[in-house]
């Protein structure tokens, strides 16, 4: 999951509980990571109400258009055919006024009323009495962005529970590409699930379905510039030019920066065994950074990052008049590869 190991047990516990019929009346589920409040609200729906009941027990509110008396006034209703009531509010962060009254109302809650709220997008403020009151008499779970290398794990981990064969290579295209939204990855990996069924996922079928060139890509540049291939570098940057709808020039230095940044740490090691723990390396790119280690010293590292700074700033207009984006990327690899 990508957690520590305490926020994954009670993560788990949470699950099992729910699937026992152990419930709370409060459940707050809170932070940007999306897809594990997701998974969470929804197996609070898939358990506690059956289908017979949903019409009369079940309310799924979104918090765009939704009021605080409405919760209130839904969960102080009995159930009608079933143990329990379930309130369900979607995007809860959209609602600022009025809370304290859903906080009075949870220092004594109808017993037979179960409210999951769905605090999204980002993570509740831990001074609110709504958070106070989830943590002493209802659950309170935590959902943060994960880092790049945790999702990438993750990627590898929800493959193998869905038996669809991936090859570690691949994990860190499909995350590059989609960001660190587990919603937006495991949408992806449905999809790849559909094409290739029991057989491997390779790279052409990478490329036709998710948008990614297996030749041209943000991570070939990377690889390019960390071995000093000029030439391959160049090749790289004028396909990404062709295509700056699907590849800006601002997830490219990005990623670049990224890269330097992790190289930088990587010198900075007395034990590169390590680095994969403590930069967040995934083990099996060690190899690029030991190989860019050998091409680019401390200082040289150091002056990478201050040209993607620099170039950065032209993008934005800030240092110099808005140039294309092949000259800005074209100038930061030579200065790059010539310092």
């Amino acid at each position: 999951m990508g957690y520590s190991a305490k926020e994954v047990a009670k993560y788990e516990q949470v699950k099992k509980d729910i699937r026992n019929g152990i419930y709370k009346q409060f459940y707050l589920f809170s932070g940007p990571e999306n897809y594990f409040i997701d998974e969470l609200s929804n197996l609070l729906i898939d358990n506690v109400v059956n289908e017979m009941a949903e019409a009369f027990d079940q309310l799924v509110l979104d918090g765009n258009e939704t009021k605080i008396r409405d919760i209130i006034e839904s969960a102080r209703m009995y159930p009608v055919l079933g143990k329990y009531r379930l309130i369900v509010i979607k995007n809860a962060q959209k609602i600022r006024s009025n809370i304290d009254n859903l906080t009075k109302y949870l220092e004594t809650p109808n017993k037979n009323s179960i409210i999951a709220y769905c605090h999204s997008e980002k993570t509740i403020d831990k001074r609110t009495k709504l958070y106070r009151i989830a943590k002493t008499k209802g659950v309170f779970l935590e959902f943060t962005r994960l880092y790049d290398y945790q999702a990438e794990q993750w990627i590898l981990q929800m493959a193998d529970a869905m038996k669809l064969k991936i090859h570690e290579s691949h994990t860190r295209i499909i995350r590059e590409y989609n960001g660190n939204s587990l919603i937006k990855i495991k949408s992806i990996l449905d999809k790849l699930k559909l094409v290739v069924d029991d057989k491997p996922v390779t790279s052409e079928i990478i490329h036709q379905y998710v948008g990614v060139s297996k030749d041209f890509n943000n991570f070939e540049l990377q690889d390019a510039i960390g071995k000093r291939d000029a030439e391959k570098a160049i090749l790289i940057a004028k396909h990404l030019c062709n295509t700056p709808n699907s590849n800006p020039l601002v997830v490219t230095l990005s990623t670049l920066h990224g890269f330097f940044l992790k190289l930088l740490g990587y010198h900075c090691l007395p034990n590169k065994q390590e680095a994969s723990k403590t930069l967040g390396i995934h083990y099996y790119f060690l190899r690029d950074y030991s190989v860019a280690a050998n091409n680019f010293s401390p200082m040289q590292t150091k002056l990478a990052l201050n040209e993607i700074f620099q170039a950065d700033l032209k993008l934005k207009g800030i240092t110099a008049h808005k140039s294309s984006y092949f000259s800005i990327l074209n100038e930061l690899i030579l200065r790059i590869l010539i310092n």
